[in-house]
């Protein structure tokens, strides 16, 4: 039985379960895995209109038909959406594709600033009003941005979605004395990513609790207050391996020993050393003068980022390895955060270092 997370208005099982990307099984799989989630009491599913340009949300539906009281659903809906009356017509939508009158939580995937904060807030708490969504919610908000969206609301906003593992910390550790203090929900995206530099210790820790290193790695999680991580499987093994992570408790030491040793390098690298690969999964601009012409309309755009850049506001550090480029004119390879890289170079040129995680 996964253990209760309590959080101020709500109480869930510390583990959910997410649901970006596809499944090249298709839908049934994709169907049965979350059952089974469910199931084993993994009730949170977390999707999102983006997903799969809605299908993620019609598996999810499809799902939770005759066990919509079971679950507990939050979705969210793009950027481009955060107007007024976006946001009404994007749950609409939403409602449609889920098969259910109501969303547990509804959240602001990005802030947009070039959409004021309060026309966002302002329809939310008019769906809450009207029943149509139990909680508000927000992702990859900063702290700035969390104590802009709650001043702006009449209801408390109950969760920041953003990554937070054993590598990317950067934004977690700054809110979490707010989040703590107001009860907020933390929910943890792409929980189990992490660098190869504490393996060593992972594998030590999982052969003391005889516990596999997923299991060590989200028990790490569940321990922080108010996190609840949504690790997403289409592997029924790992189904059952994510629901037995919290069977157990870490001991304090080796929980600080897991931090520090895969505490991330922090460094302010030259973005003239940072090579931009091709990538078979994600679209990719190699120019700055194809990211800000966004012919594949990603969201938050460059202008967007480069705004929150201005104000100090940059939601974490690009991610970096080793180059094995061999003319020697690159020392590292981009493999996270493309978009912020071509912000940073369009708020400071070529000239100004940009902070970057080093995953070895």
């Amino acid at each position: 039985m996964l253990k209760l997370k309590k959080f101020k208005n709500f109480s869930l099982p510390c583990i959910g379960q997410g649901t970006e990307g596809e499944d090249p099984l298709g839908d049934n799989h994709r169907i049965e895995i979350l059952r089974s989630g469910i199931d084993l009491g993994m009730s949170l599913i977390d999707t999102a209109e983006i997903y799969g340009r809605g299908h993620s949300e019609e598996v999810v539906g499809m799902a939770i038909k005759g066990i919509r009281e079971k679950v507990f659903i939050s979705t969210k809906f793009n950027p481009e959406h955060n107007g007024y009356q976006d946001v009404k017509t994007s749950l609409e939508k939403s409602l449609r594709r889920l098969g259910t009158d109501y969303v547990d939580l509804y959240q602001i995937h990005w802030p947009n600033p070039v959409i004021p904060l309060e026309e966002t807030i302002k329809a939310l708490v008019e769906l809450k009003s009207a029943g149509k969504i139990r909680h508000i919610g927000v992702s990859n908000f900063t702290m700035d941005d969390l104590l802009s969206a709650q001043k702006a609301s009449d209801f408390q906003i109950e969760s920041d979605q953003i990554e937070y593992n054993l590598f990317e910390r950067s934004v977690g550790e700054k809110i979490f004395p707010y989040v703590k203090e107001s009860g907020l929900m933390i929910i943890a995206y792409t929980p189990l990513r992490r660098s190869s530099k504490g393996e060593q210790l992972l594998k030590k820790v999982s052969e003391k609790y005889q516990k596999t290193p997923t299991q060590i790695i989200l028990n790490w999680l569940i321990m922080h207050d108010n996190v609840l991580p949504i690790p997403k499987t289409l592997n029924p093994e790992h189904v059952k391996e994510n629901a037995l992570s919290s069977d157990f408790c870490l001991e304090r030491e080796d929980f600080e020993n897991l931090s520090k040793a895969f505490r991330p390098q922090l460094m302010e690298v030259p973005v003239q050393s940072i090579r931009m690969l091709s990538s078979e999964k994600e679209k990719i601009y190699f120019t700055l003068k194809e990211a800000l012409e966004n012919r594949f309309n990603l969201q938050p755009d460059v202008l967007a980022i480069a705004r929150d850049i201005k104000e100090n506001k940059i939601l974490k550090p690009v991610q970096l390895v080793p180059s094995l480029d061999n003319s020697g004119r690159f020392t590292y390879d981009l493999v996270q955060g493309r978009l912020r890289y071509w912000a940073w170079i369009y708020v400071y040129g070529y000239d100004r270092p940009i902070s970057a995680c080093i995953k070895e």
